[in-house]
């Protein structure tokens, strides 16, 4: 289960701030590509800190950590 999905991150930062972030080819759309390799990158990321204490995957994410997942891949 991933900490923050595609639809969760475009609802917390909106979709003219991920087409800014994630459009490299200006076609004025959402690149999910490079969207869902950010959040997977930041999954990665808070996985690597939380393996040592605690059983992954998580039973259910706390929404601190889909804040800082989100953070991570802005």
């Amino acid at each position: 289960m991933p900490y923050l999905t595609q639809a969760e991150y475009l609802t917390r930062y909106g979709q003219i701030e991920t087409i800014r972030l994630t459009d490299e080819d200006q076609l004025n759309t959402v690149d999910i590509d490079v969207l869902a390799a950010a959040l997977s990158d930041a999954h990665e990321t808070v996985d690597s800190y939380l393996a040592g204490r605690y059983a992954l995957p998580l039973a259910t994410v706390p929404g601190s950590l889909k804040r800082i997942t989100g953070d991570l891949a802005r």
